[in-house]
């Protein structure tokens, strides 16, 4: 008998979700490699919000990201995401939040 889709290999016992189309949130960690993520996840708050947004990236010589800084002429000042870090969007979210990857990692779990 296979086990798999089985809670602790309990016969017949499954995990489920509503049917329906699930509502998840996105987020990445603060990488060069995961630019287009990151870029992906703060134009889906530019259309939420109704606001422009833009993005500016601080690579070093070696070709490392150093730092991506949002944009934002609604705001006093602009919003620096460094490596180290996590952008997270909520479905009810209008606004993307920053964590700690050591908190992203606590809190959720990636799919």
């Amino acid at each position: 008998m296979s086990k798999n889709n089985t809670i602790n290999g309990t016969p017949g016992l499954k995990r489920i979700v509503p049917a329906g189309e699930p509502i998840f949130g996105l987020g990445a960690k603060v990488t060069g490699r995961n630019l287009a993520a990151i870029s992906y996840i703060v134009s889906l708050e530019a259309e939420r919000r109704g606001v422009p947004l833009g993005i500016e990236t601080v690579f070093a010589a070696t070709g490392e990201l150093v730092s991506i800084t949002v944009k934002d002429d609604t705001k006093a000042e602009d919003f620096v995401l460094e490596v180290g870090d996590a952008i997270v969007l909520t479905p009810q979210a209008l606004e993307a939040q920053v964590l700690p990857v050591s908190l992203y990692n606590q809190v959720f779990r990636e799919l």
